[in-house]
Protein backbone atom coordinates (compact mmCIF):
# COMPACT_ATOMS: atom_id res chain seq x y z
CA UNK A 1 0.00 0.00 0.00
CA UNK A 2 2.40 2.62 -1.25
CA UNK A 3 0.10 5.58 -0.59
CA UNK A 4 1.17 5.79 3.05
CA UNK A 5 4.76 5.93 1.80
CA UNK A 6 3.82 9.33 0.36
CA UNK A 7 3.78 10.73 3.89
CA UNK A 8 7.10 12.60 4.11
CA UNK A 9 9.63 11.73 6.79
CA UNK A 10 9.40 15.24 8.23
CA UNK A 11 5.58 15.22 8.26
CA UNK A 12 5.33 15.48 12.06
CA UNK A 13 7.51 18.59 12.14
CA UNK A 14 5.65 20.19 9.25
CA UNK A 15 2.24 19.47 10.73
CA UNK A 16 3.29 20.80 14.13
CA UNK A 17 3.81 24.19 12.50
CA UNK A 18 0.29 24.26 11.04
CA UNK A 19 -2.80 25.66 12.71
CA UNK A 20 -6.38 24.53 12.12
CA UNK A 21 -9.64 25.81 13.60
CA UNK A 22 -12.81 23.66 13.68
CA UNK A 23 -16.32 24.81 14.55
CA UNK A 24 -19.05 24.79 15.79
CA UNK A 25 -20.36 21.49 17.19
CA UNK A 26 -19.46 19.28 20.13
CA UNK A 27 -21.96 16.56 21.01
CA UNK A 28 -22.09 13.88 23.65
CA UNK A 29 -22.70 10.67 21.68
CA UNK A 30 -24.43 7.63 23.16
CA UNK A 31 -23.52 4.85 20.74
CA UNK A 32 -25.82 1.81 20.76
CA UNK A 33 -24.82 -1.19 18.60
CA UNK A 34 -27.99 -2.89 17.35
CA UNK A 35 -26.55 -5.62 15.12
CA UNK A 36 -28.69 -6.46 12.13
CA UNK A 37 -30.85 -3.39 11.51
CA UNK A 38 -33.89 -5.18 10.13
CA UNK A 39 -33.93 -7.66 13.01
CA UNK A 40 -33.61 -4.83 15.52
CA UNK A 41 -36.53 -2.93 14.02
CA UNK A 42 -38.68 -6.05 14.10
CA UNK A 43 -37.77 -6.71 17.72
CA UNK A 44 -38.43 -3.07 18.68
CA UNK A 45 -41.85 -3.24 17.01
CA UNK A 46 -42.68 -6.42 18.92
CA UNK A 47 -41.60 -4.85 22.23
CA UNK A 48 -43.82 -1.86 21.50
CA UNK A 49 -46.79 -4.11 20.64
CA UNK A 50 -46.56 -5.87 23.98
CA UNK A 51 -46.50 -2.57 25.85
CA UNK A 52 -42.78 -2.04 26.37
CA UNK A 53 -39.77 -3.94 27.58
CA UNK A 54 -36.03 -4.33 27.28
CA UNK A 55 -33.80 -5.08 24.31
CA UNK A 56 -30.31 -6.21 25.21
CA UNK A 57 -27.38 -4.92 23.21
CA UNK A 58 -23.65 -5.47 23.26
CA UNK A 59 -21.53 -2.87 25.06
CA UNK A 60 -22.81 0.68 24.66
CA UNK A 61 -20.50 3.68 24.76
CA UNK A 62 -20.50 7.35 25.71
CA UNK A 63 -17.99 9.42 23.79
CA UNK A 64 -17.47 12.95 22.49
CA UNK A 65 -19.00 13.52 19.08
CA UNK A 66 -20.11 16.10 16.56
CA UNK A 67 -18.59 16.74 13.14
CA UNK A 68 -16.28 19.56 14.21
CA UNK A 69 -15.20 17.89 17.46
CA UNK A 70 -14.58 14.51 15.81
CA UNK A 71 -12.55 16.08 13.02
CA UNK A 72 -10.64 18.29 15.46
CA UNK A 73 -9.75 15.24 17.56
CA UNK A 74 -8.69 13.33 14.45
CA UNK A 75 -6.47 16.21 13.32
CA UNK A 76 -4.89 16.60 16.75
CA UNK A 77 -4.18 12.87 17.00
CA UNK A 78 -2.39 13.15 13.64
CA UNK A 79 -0.23 15.89 15.13
CA UNK A 80 -2.01 18.97 13.75
CA UNK A 81 -2.49 21.72 16.39
CA UNK A 82 -6.23 22.36 16.27
CA UNK A 83 -8.53 24.80 18.04
CA UNK A 84 -12.12 23.68 18.62
CA UNK A 85 -14.80 26.38 18.82
CA UNK A 86 -17.95 24.97 20.40
CA UNK A 87 -19.95 24.74 23.63
CA UNK A 88 -20.81 21.88 25.96
CA UNK A 89 -21.29 20.83 29.56
CA UNK A 90 -18.99 18.85 31.81
CA UNK A 91 -19.38 15.23 30.62
CA UNK A 92 -18.64 15.80 26.92
CA UNK A 93 -15.70 18.09 27.70
CA UNK A 94 -14.19 15.58 30.10
CA UNK A 95 -14.51 12.75 27.58
CA UNK A 96 -12.94 14.89 24.87
CA UNK A 97 -10.06 15.89 27.13
CA UNK A 98 -9.37 12.23 27.85
CA UNK A 99 -9.58 11.27 24.17
CA UNK A 100 -7.17 14.07 23.24
CA UNK A 101 -4.61 13.29 25.92
CA UNK A 102 -1.09 14.19 24.65
CA UNK A 103 -2.60 15.55 21.39
CA UNK A 104 -2.43 19.27 20.46
CA UNK A 105 -6.15 20.02 20.79
CA UNK A 106 -6.94 23.50 22.16
CA UNK A 107 -10.26 23.64 24.04
CA UNK A 108 -9.94 27.20 25.35
CA UNK A 109 -12.67 28.32 22.92
CA UNK A 110 -15.15 25.67 24.11
CA UNK A 111 -17.74 27.56 26.17
CA UNK A 112 -20.06 26.26 28.87
CA UNK A 113 -23.74 25.93 27.99
CA UNK A 114 -26.93 24.77 29.66
CA UNK A 115 -28.16 23.51 26.26
CA UNK A 116 -25.59 20.83 25.39
CA UNK A 117 -25.89 18.85 22.17
CA UNK A 118 -26.69 15.14 22.45
CA UNK A 119 -26.94 12.25 19.98
CA UNK A 120 -27.99 8.65 20.26
CA UNK A 121 -26.32 6.71 17.45
CA UNK A 122 -27.89 3.35 16.57
CA UNK A 123 -25.15 1.43 14.79
CA UNK A 124 -26.26 -1.37 12.50
CA UNK A 125 -23.17 -3.30 11.45
CA UNK A 126 -24.43 -6.83 11.00
CA UNK A 127 -21.99 -8.36 8.54
CA UNK A 128 -20.65 -4.97 7.51
CA UNK A 129 -17.17 -4.59 6.13
CA UNK A 130 -16.63 -1.07 7.28
CA UNK A 131 -15.69 1.35 4.58
CA UNK A 132 -17.09 -0.70 1.71
CA UNK A 133 -20.34 1.19 2.17
CA UNK A 134 -22.42 -1.50 3.92
CA UNK A 135 -23.84 -1.02 7.39
CA UNK A 136 -25.44 2.18 8.56
CA UNK A 137 -26.04 4.31 11.60
CA UNK A 138 -29.21 6.15 12.55
CA UNK A 139 -28.59 9.34 14.49
CA UNK A 140 -31.16 10.67 16.96
CA UNK A 141 -29.88 14.19 17.59
CA UNK A 142 -30.77 17.04 19.89
CA UNK A 143 -28.71 19.89 18.49
CA UNK A 144 -29.00 21.96 21.68
CA UNK A 145 -26.91 25.11 21.44
CA UNK A 146 -25.74 24.24 17.91
CA UNK A 147 -29.12 25.20 16.41
CA UNK A 148 -28.65 28.85 17.36
CA UNK A 149 -24.86 29.15 17.06
CA UNK A 150 -23.78 32.23 15.12
CA UNK A 151 -20.78 34.51 14.56
CA UNK A 152 -21.44 36.33 17.83
CA UNK A 153 -20.79 33.05 19.69
CA UNK A 154 -17.22 32.83 18.39
CA UNK A 155 -14.83 34.32 20.98
CA UNK A 156 -12.32 37.00 20.02
CA UNK A 157 -9.35 34.66 20.51
CA UNK A 158 -10.89 32.21 18.05
CA UNK A 159 -11.38 34.94 15.44
CA UNK A 160 -7.68 35.71 15.79
CA UNK A 161 -6.87 32.03 15.27
CA UNK A 162 -9.15 31.89 12.21
CA UNK A 163 -7.43 34.90 10.67
CA UNK A 164 -4.05 33.13 10.65
CA UNK A 165 -5.16 29.51 10.24
CA UNK A 166 -3.85 27.16 7.57
CA UNK A 167 -7.31 25.59 7.39
CA UNK A 168 -10.70 26.27 8.97
CA UNK A 169 -13.40 23.61 9.14
CA UNK A 170 -17.00 24.81 9.21
CA UNK A 171 -19.05 21.71 9.96
CA UNK A 172 -22.65 20.68 10.53
CA UNK A 173 -24.27 23.61 8.71
CA UNK A 174 -27.39 21.43 8.55
CA UNK A 175 -27.95 21.75 12.33
CA UNK A 176 -26.91 25.40 12.77
CA UNK A 177 -30.44 26.14 11.79
CA UNK A 178 -30.68 29.83 12.68
CA UNK A 179 -27.35 31.27 11.58
CA UNK A 180 -25.43 28.59 9.65
CA UNK A 181 -24.96 30.53 6.42
CA UNK A 182 -24.23 33.74 8.28
CA UNK A 183 -21.59 31.91 10.32
CA UNK A 184 -19.99 30.52 7.17
CA UNK A 185 -19.93 33.98 5.58
CA UNK A 186 -18.27 35.50 8.63
CA UNK A 187 -15.64 32.75 8.76
CA UNK A 188 -14.87 33.01 5.04
CA UNK A 189 -14.43 36.76 5.40
CA UNK A 190 -12.08 36.36 8.37
CA UNK A 191 -10.01 33.40 7.16
CA UNK A 192 -7.12 33.45 4.67
CA UNK A 193 -8.22 33.01 1.04
CA UNK A 194 -9.17 29.44 0.22
CA UNK A 195 -8.61 28.18 3.78
CA UNK A 196 -12.22 27.26 4.60
CA UNK A 197 -13.25 23.61 4.34
CA UNK A 198 -16.99 22.96 4.65
CA UNK A 199 -18.93 19.81 5.45
CA UNK A 200 -22.62 20.68 5.78
CA UNK A 201 -23.86 17.33 7.05
CA UNK A 202 -27.26 16.04 5.93
CA UNK A 203 -28.90 18.80 3.87
CA UNK A 204 -31.97 16.81 2.83
CA UNK A 205 -34.42 18.63 5.13
CA UNK A 206 -33.01 22.12 4.71
CA UNK A 207 -34.42 23.00 1.29
CA UNK A 208 -35.11 26.71 1.80
CA UNK A 209 -31.90 27.26 3.78
CA UNK A 210 -29.90 25.34 1.17
CA UNK A 211 -31.11 27.69 -1.54
CA UNK A 212 -29.87 30.57 0.60
CA UNK A 213 -26.49 28.87 1.05
CA UNK A 214 -26.14 28.31 -2.68
CA UNK A 215 -26.76 32.00 -3.34
CA UNK A 216 -24.32 33.16 -0.65
CA UNK A 217 -21.50 35.43 -1.87
CA UNK A 218 -19.15 33.44 0.37
CA UNK A 219 -19.54 30.21 -1.55
CA UNK A 220 -17.07 30.95 -4.41
CA UNK A 221 -14.40 31.73 -1.80
CA UNK A 222 -14.57 28.31 -0.16
CA UNK A 223 -11.46 26.20 -0.39
CA UNK A 224 -13.27 22.83 -0.35
CA UNK A 225 -16.79 21.51 0.00
CA UNK A 226 -16.68 17.87 1.15
CA UNK A 227 -19.71 15.58 1.14
CA UNK A 228 -20.88 11.98 1.03
CA UNK A 229 -23.16 10.38 -1.54
CA UNK A 230 -26.46 11.33 0.10
CA UNK A 231 -25.38 14.94 0.56
CA UNK A 232 -24.17 15.11 -3.03
CA UNK A 233 -27.51 13.79 -4.28
CA UNK A 234 -29.36 16.43 -2.28
CA UNK A 235 -27.12 19.16 -3.67
CA UNK A 236 -27.39 18.18 -7.33
CA UNK A 237 -31.18 17.99 -6.99
CA UNK A 238 -31.27 21.42 -5.36
CA UNK A 239 -29.34 22.77 -8.34
CA UNK A 240 -31.72 21.11 -10.81
CA UNK A 241 -29.05 18.74 -12.10
CA UNK A 242 -29.46 15.12 -13.23
CA UNK A 243 -29.18 12.63 -10.34
CA UNK A 244 -29.76 9.43 -12.30
CA UNK A 245 -26.11 8.52 -12.95
CA UNK A 246 -25.24 5.24 -14.61
CA UNK A 247 -27.36 2.14 -14.26
CA UNK A 248 -24.81 -0.23 -12.69
CA UNK A 249 -25.64 0.95 -9.18
CA UNK A 250 -22.08 1.80 -8.17
CA UNK A 251 -21.72 5.01 -6.17
CA UNK A 252 -18.59 6.16 -8.01
CA UNK A 253 -20.33 5.74 -11.37
CA UNK A 254 -22.96 8.21 -10.20
CA UNK A 255 -20.78 10.52 -8.15
CA UNK A 256 -17.87 11.23 -10.47
CA UNK A 257 -20.12 13.03 -13.00
CA UNK A 258 -21.78 14.85 -10.11
CA UNK A 259 -18.40 16.01 -8.81
CA UNK A 260 -17.32 17.33 -12.19
CA UNK A 261 -20.63 19.14 -12.72
CA UNK A 262 -20.72 20.59 -9.19
CA UNK A 263 -17.16 21.87 -9.41
CA UNK A 264 -17.91 23.55 -12.74
CA UNK A 265 -21.18 25.00 -11.47
CA UNK A 266 -19.89 26.30 -8.13
CA UNK A 267 -16.31 27.14 -9.12
CA UNK A 268 -14.75 25.46 -6.05
CA UNK A 269 -13.08 22.17 -5.16
CA UNK A 270 -15.60 19.43 -4.50
CA UNK A 271 -14.46 16.36 -2.56
CA UNK A 272 -16.87 13.41 -2.64
CA UNK A 273 -16.50 10.20 -0.69
CA UNK A 274 -18.14 6.88 0.06
CA UNK A 275 -16.72 4.01 2.07
CA UNK A 276 -15.13 2.46 -1.01
CA UNK A 277 -14.34 5.46 -3.24
CA UNK A 278 -13.45 9.14 -3.23
CA UNK A 279 -12.99 11.83 -5.83
CA UNK A 280 -11.66 15.38 -5.86
CA UNK A 281 -12.96 17.69 -8.56
CA UNK A 282 -12.30 21.11 -9.97
CA UNK A 283 -13.77 22.54 -13.15
CA UNK A 284 -10.75 21.34 -15.15
CA UNK A 285 -9.54 18.38 -13.08
CA UNK A 286 -10.89 15.11 -11.68
CA UNK A 287 -8.97 12.62 -9.53
CA UNK A 288 -10.44 9.41 -8.13
CA UNK A 289 -9.17 6.82 -5.65
CA UNK A 290 -10.37 3.58 -4.11
CA UNK A 291 -10.87 2.92 -0.42
CA UNK A 292 -9.97 -0.09 1.70
CA UNK A 293 -11.95 -3.11 2.83
CA UNK A 294 -11.85 -3.60 6.59
CA UNK A 295 -13.86 -5.26 9.31
CA UNK A 296 -15.29 -2.27 11.10
CA UNK A 297 -15.83 -2.24 14.84
CA UNK A 298 -17.92 0.92 14.62
CA UNK A 299 -19.44 3.25 12.02
CA UNK A 300 -20.12 6.58 13.72
CA UNK A 301 -17.64 9.30 12.76
CA UNK A 302 -16.30 7.75 9.54
CA UNK A 303 -16.88 10.92 7.51
CA UNK A 304 -15.27 13.08 10.18
CA UNK A 305 -12.18 10.85 10.23
CA UNK A 306 -12.06 11.06 6.44
CA UNK A 307 -12.13 14.86 6.68
CA UNK A 308 -9.30 14.82 9.24
CA UNK A 309 -7.15 12.73 6.91
CA UNK A 310 -8.07 14.84 3.90
CA UNK A 311 -7.17 18.11 5.62
CA UNK A 312 -3.94 16.66 7.01
CA UNK A 313 -2.81 15.43 3.59
CA UNK A 314 -3.73 18.82 2.10
CA UNK A 315 -1.56 20.57 4.69
CA UNK A 316 1.31 18.32 3.63
CA UNK A 317 0.80 19.33 0.01
CA UNK A 318 0.41 15.76 -1.23
CA UNK A 319 -0.91 15.04 -4.71
CA UNK A 320 -4.64 14.54 -4.99
CA UNK A 321 -4.69 10.76 -5.28
CA UNK A 322 -2.37 10.28 -2.31
CA UNK A 323 -4.48 12.78 -0.36
CA UNK A 324 -7.68 10.82 -1.03
CA UNK A 325 -6.08 7.48 -0.20
CA UNK A 326 -4.67 8.81 3.07
CA UNK A 327 -8.11 10.19 3.95
CA UNK A 328 -9.53 6.70 3.40
CA UNK A 329 -6.71 5.21 5.47
CA UNK A 330 -7.47 7.50 8.42
CA UNK A 331 -11.18 6.66 8.18
CA UNK A 332 -10.49 2.93 8.00
CA UNK A 333 -8.18 2.95 11.00
CA UNK A 334 -10.67 5.06 12.97
CA UNK A 335 -13.42 2.50 12.37
CA UNK A 336 -11.39 -0.44 13.61
CA UNK A 337 -9.94 1.04 16.80
CA UNK A 338 -11.29 2.93 19.83
CA UNK A 339 -9.33 6.12 19.02
CA UNK A 340 -8.38 8.00 15.85
CA UNK A 341 -4.96 7.01 14.48
CA UNK A 342 -1.71 8.82 15.02
CA UNK A 343 0.70 9.47 12.17
CA UNK A 344 2.85 6.47 13.09
CA UNK A 345 -0.22 4.22 13.11
CA UNK A 346 -0.96 5.31 9.57
CA UNK A 347 2.60 4.59 8.46
CA UNK A 348 2.61 1.10 10.02
CA UNK A 349 -0.71 0.10 8.53
CA UNK A 350 -0.12 -1.75 5.28
CA UNK A 351 -0.14 -5.54 5.35
CA UNK A 352 -3.84 -6.04 6.01
CA UNK A 353 -5.12 -3.14 3.88
CA UNK A 354 -7.11 -4.47 0.92
CA UNK A 355 -8.26 -2.44 -2.07
CA UNK A 356 -11.82 -3.41 -3.05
Amino acid sequence: MGDMDDIPEDAADRLARCRVVALPDLFLDHVVPVGDGEAFLAEAAEVRRRGGGNIRTVAQELRPGGNAANTALGLARLGVPTTLVAATDGPARLLLERAAEDAPLDLDSVAATDRPARTVALESTGGARGTDGTGANVMLSDAGYVAGFGPEDVPDAAWEAIASADAVLVANWSQTRSHGTRLLEAVVEAAPPGAVYMDTGDMSRRGDALRGLLSSPALPSLGTWAMNENEARTLVRALGMDTSGKSDGKADARMAPWGTALAARLGIRIDLHTGAWAGSFRADEAVEARGFEIKAKRLTGAGDAWNAGNITASLLGLDHRARLRIAHGVAALSLRSPAPPRLDDLRRWSAEAVVP
